[in-house]
């Protein structure tokens, strides 16, 4: 059913419902109604009569809201409750409110009260606004410093006021270039909160690869941005504009979250990029002639060696280590047998290299680094589980490493470093 009288009272028409914290009974502010509210009725003769409460969004057709109903009372005034999730549903809303009853025999309806949902003040989502973890005052500055921690960055965003399963989340980061437009990478856009997430709570996790960081500008300005679409529905686009204020397009019917989170990036000389190969095909006993291709390198078996290689979960005894080996990685020595060799041929020359490695074994894996001519730089024996860094000379860059081993190994968490292009004049 939808309001047939917007403002007036007529002989056939029941006087507004008053809702419980409303200011000038036109205006509501949500945190005021956060356990939710309470729509008051009165009118003579409801004793005997089932009055039918309506709640819609002023011009939208979704979401909609199941009538509630409740019988009337001889003494002409009911409260009905009108529980939290429509008011969170209804935020930066105007929402039209109206009853039904028959009175007398006849069906009437009431004036239709239109109520504003106020959006949320900046102080009520303070503790909601995303945080670059490994933000640190530097100088009395805010700085995310690339040399203070190794692999992505990681963005925490903690549940908002009125979370609720189906709500539409965005979160993006905005840096700087040399020249516009200024470069966004989006953490989260159109994510549909589920049940498991919609707790007061929970806390989401991005993370920010560190491939996007270092190709930004040493002390420039990074700013992460969040939005929620609170009722659910499909996102609008924003309307493009000449000199955007936020480098970050939100959508046009989200509530945004201000202010913007904002940190000075510092970025490190050398360029670092890391893999933990969870967004590649599965690939299983890979025997000689194998080639597993990733963003930072090839994984081969090595021409004439009864070798087998894959990329899988990490499975078996002593092989998953917390942070360091976890999840899909890079696999060696599958299917059993002797001592066999597989290469890691890098997409670029790397200055230095570190990544997780463990085994099904106690024995030692041997990894030998070579230059782009083939020339040996070094070789490390590694008991697993440990991290295997590069310790090659300065000035030298690695090409590959080989690896050989008698039993069953996996390669994760990698991170390469290699020397920054200069920025164009």
């Amino acid at each position: 059913m939808t309001p047939q009288t917007l403002a007036v009272a007529g002989v056939n028409t029941l006087p507004a419902a008053t809702i419980k914290h409303a200011q000038d009974d036109n205006t509501l502010y949500p945190i005021g109604a956060i356990e939710g509210t309470v729509a008051t009725i009165a009118f003579e003769g409801m004793e005997e009569t089932t009055i039918t409460l309506h709640w819609a969004i002023k011009g939208q057709a979704e979401p909609t809201f199941s009538p509630i109903e409740k019988e009337g009372s001889a003494s002409g005034t009911v409260d009905i409750d009108v529980p939290w999730q429509w008011v969170g549903a209804c935020i930066g809303h105007s929402v039209l409110i109206w009853y039904t009853a028959t009175v007398g025999g006849q069906l009437k309806e009431s004036v239709v009260l239109e109520l504003t949902i106020e959006p949320l003040r900046n102080e009520d989502l303070k503790s909601s606004l995303p945080k670059f973890v490994h933000a640190e005052v530097i100088d009395f500055t805010v700085q995310l410093d690339m040399h203070r921690f190794t692999g992505d960055e990681t963005v925490t965003m903690k549940a908002w006021p009125f979370i609720q399963a189906g709500q539409r989340l965005f979160v993006g980061v905005g840096g700087q270039d040399s020249e516009p437009p200024m470069p966004v990478i989006w953490l989260a856009y159109d994510h549909v909160v589920t049940v498991a997430e919609a707790k007061i709570d929970h806390v989401f996790e991005f993370k920010l690869p560190r491939g996007w960081l270092t190709r930004r500008l040493d002390r420039s300005r990074l700013s992460a941005e969040s939005a929620v679409i609170f009722s659910g529905c499909v996102p609008v686009p924003p309307v493009p504009i000449p000199d955007p204020v936020s480098a970050v397009p939100l959508p046009e019917n989200a509530h945004l979250f201000r202010p913007a989170t904002s940190a000075m990036l510092r970025v490190e000389a050398q360029l670092s990029e890391f893999d933990d190969f969870e967004t590649y095909p599965r690939k299983e006993f890979g025997g000689p002639g194998t080639v597993i291709d990733t963003n930072l390198l090839m994984f081969e078996t090595v021409a004439g060696s009864d070798s087998y290689i894959g990329l899988h979960q990490v499975r078996g005894a002593g092989e998953h280590q917390e942070g360091m080996v976890e999840g899909r990685a890079l696999t060696v020595h599958c299917g059993g047998g002797g001592s066999q060799l597989a290469s890691m041929h890098f997409k670029y020359g790397c200055t230095r290299v570190r990544f997780g490695f463990s085994g099904t074994g106690a024995a030692a894996a041997s990894f030998s680094f070579f230059d782009a001519h083939g020339t040996l730089l070094e070789t490390q024996e590694i008991t697993p589980p440990a991290w295997v860094e590069s310790r090659i000379p300065e000035g030298d860059t690695i090409a590959r490493i080989d690896i050989r081993t008698s039993s069953h190994g996996s390669i994760d968490s990698l991170t390469t470093w290699r020397i920054r292009e200069p920025s164009p004049v």
